[in-house]
């Protein structure tokens, strides 16, 4: 069985990769060259997407990893893979009992009754509704029957494609395909495992346990395996029925704060975000609390990487381009034969654009518009997010979304004001960090300016301008030294008005 599927994934990527290799050469630069690229990938997405949807298993999980490579695939094909839906016939309830039987022995003993109909049935799992022995209501989910063995064939298949695709240089330039195969695995791996969606579980109930507005259920560590979780079995109002909450009293508003300012936890307090918050995975239960599900797709940002992403976020705020390429480097979105001269031109571009468009009234739509042109501006440069970066881009889209339900007329950036105001904790230590920090940072660029300017400026003196100069260089460092003066301005301001606020505090205490 396993032969014939493995035969048919190999005709389906040969096909796709025939069909790419011939767009490729001949080009996809121009206009109308880009336009018939998008036809062409377009076209192969639903191919896939289809036969994906026929096969089930890893095909579907392939479609939705890359329906968030936006850097690596065109807008085309990811809105086209993105309609894959993780939805497939149940296995029948005969054979569930066989895999509980072989993790759980006499599973017969922990539940009082288990639903023969799944909740849900997906391409790796699906989920039962139970009792506990106790009467304690519970979900059980159970990965498929031999799915580890199916899952096995088709990366074969996967990996036989990307060892033909490597021998591109022009694809290799633009895309690390043994990078991409790796990061895949290592979250289809976690997906396998159901003792680590457990343990994500508990590391988000812990992170929430303050909360009353966040919930998420327990699970039982003990009837937990590799291959079965046991949890709380959780009813409540799906997110996106409006209706139905506005009739509970609920405000749907309230909610779009709160899951906005969750998402705020998650990714700046915590460093681990719920990556797939699509409506199923989103709850209001009968107490007005927004309640979490299906935590197998999470992602991270490493606490080394924290003060760089939040300095990549001031970068954009502040059309700092300079600073923003230096982020992308250190963050690993640049791959290593990169032209940084380049992105950096291309940076420039879109941070002018973007000031143009202008950042302080700014709808759920126009946060997804830019988001698209992030999208294409990563997809035309050497640059591949890493996974949990891709992740965190698919739950913005998604959360986006979901705000544009809740709330049509909310501002996303008051909300995200608010969320972070919520957030604050008056404290004179940090205070004074802050002080020295920005100080340090500005005055540590004005003072040490590179040579090059100040050899151009010696020049400039003297009324010779030197051969070798680099135009664009010297434009840049122009531009940085205006930036890096006006923001120096401005902290010269701040912190008179924030050294005014401590002597009134310390006066006040």
């Amino acid at each position: 069985m396993f032969f014939t599927r493995t035969l048919r994934l190999l005709w389906l990527f040969a096909r796709i990769a025939l069909a790419l290799f011939l767009l490729h050469r001949k080009g996809t630069g121009a206009k109308a060259a880009r336009f018939k690229r998008d036809i062409v990938y377009r076209k192969q997405a639903i191919r896939f997407r289809e036969t994906a949807a026929r096969l089930g298993g890893l095909p579907i999980k392939v479609g939705q990893f890359l329906s968030t490579r936006v850097d690596v695939l065109p807008r085309a094909a990811t809105d086209e893979l993105a309609k894959l839906q993780d939805k497939v016939a149940p296995v029948p309830f005969a054979e569930i009992k066989t895999i509980l039987r072989q993790e759980l022995g006499k599973w017969e003993e922990h539940f009082r009754e288990l639903n023969p109909k799944p909740l849900g049935s997906a391409s790796l799992a699906q989920v039962h509704a139970g009792m506990l022995t106790d009467g304690t209501p519970v979900a059980v989910k159970i990965l498929r029957p031999g799915i580890e063995r199916q899952v096995q064939a088709d990366l074969l298949a996967l990996k036989v494609l990307i060892g033909f695709l490597r021998h591109f240089r022009t694809l290799q330039e633009q895309v690390d395909l043994t990078a991409l195969y790796q990061e895949f695995t290592r979250t289809l791996r976690d997906e396998l495992n159901l003792v680590t969606e457990g343990e994500h579980l508990a590391e988000f109930r812990k992170n929430f346990a303050a909360s009353k507005e966040v919930y998420i259920p327990w699970h039982l560590p003990d009837l937990t395996t590799k291959r079965i979780l046991v949890m709380e079995k959780i009813d409540g109002i799906k997110i996106t029925e409006i209706a139905e909450m506005r009739q509970q009293g609920i405000n749907p508003k309230k909610i779009a704060d709160v899951l906005l300012d969750s998402y705020v936890q998650q990714v700046v307090d915590d460093g681990f975000f719920h990556a797939d918050p699509h409506p199923g995975n989103l709850l209001v239960d009968k107490e007005g609390r927004l309640v979490y599900l299906d935590f197998g797709m999470v992602g991270r940002i490493k606490d080394e990487q924290k003060p760089v992403f939040k300095k990549g976020l001031s970068s954009i705020l502040h059309g700092d381009s300079e600073l923003l390429t230096q982020v992308l480097v250190e963050l690993g979105f640049v791959l290593p034969h990169a032209d940084l001269r380049s992105i950096r031109q291309g940076v420039d571009l879109l941070l002018s654009h973007l000031a143009k468009s202008g950042l302080h009234d700014l709808s759920t739509q126009e946060a997804m518009r830019l988001m698209d042109e992030m999208s294409q501006f990563f997809l035309n440069q050497p640059i591949q997010v890493p996974t949990d970066f891709t992740f965190l881009g698919r739950a913005v889209g998604l959360l986006l979304g979901l705000l544009e339900t809740l709330a049509p007329d909310i501002n996303v950036l008051d909300l995200m004001q608010a969320a972070a105001r919520r957030k604050e904790t008056p404290s004179l230590d940090r205070d004074y960090e802050f002080i020295l920090s920005e100080l340090r940072d500005y005055l540590a660029t004005i003072l040490s300016l590179p040579r090059s300017l100040r050899s151009i400026a010696s020049a400039l003196e003297q009324g010779r301008i030197p051969p070798e100069i680099d135009t664009f260089e010297l434009s840049a460092q122009l531009d940085r030294l205006t930036d890096q003066l006006k923001r120096l301005t401005r902290l010269v301001l701040v912190v008179g008005a924030i050294a005014l606020y401590l002597l009134f505090r310390i006066w006040a205490g």
